[in-house]
């Protein structure tokens, strides 16, 4: 008595399957997943990158310290004429908060341009 595998089995039809054109198939497919790899223009995106880096630093080195040692310098000098004229120098605090805020953003963008670098 048969099995019940080999009475469909039995029943399908003999075909022979042609392995050179699963071969060749396999071929193609490789040879279009490389291609579709070498399609990318990754160097391009990289270079463009490279150029937000690199202003991002001109921006932190010029712009940003600018500001962070002329507010360090400014706020000094405000400091000794309140202290001569013998006024409360409590004033300045809220620009003494953001001038380390400004200290502690310098730093953190620091470090990550760093991060990006590598």
């Amino acid at each position: 008595m048969k099995s019940r595998l080999e009475k469909v089995y039995g029943k399908m039809p003999k075909q022979k399957v042609d392995l050179k054109k699963i071969e060749l198939s396999l071929i193609d497919d490789i040879k279009r997943e490389l291609d579709a790899g070498f399609s990318f223009d990754l160097q391009n995106e990289i270079n463009n990158i490279r150029k937000q880096i690199d202003e991002s630093k001109k921006v932190l080195n010029n712009e940003m310290y600018n500001a962070l040692n002329n507010s360090e310098l400014w706020i000094s000098e405000a400091e000794e004429k309140l202290n001569e004229l013998g006024a409360d120098t409590n004033l300045l605090n809220p620009m003494i908060d953001r001038l380390n805020d400004l200290s502690d953003l310098i730093k953190d963008l620091e470090s990550q341009l760093i991060n990006i670098g590598e």
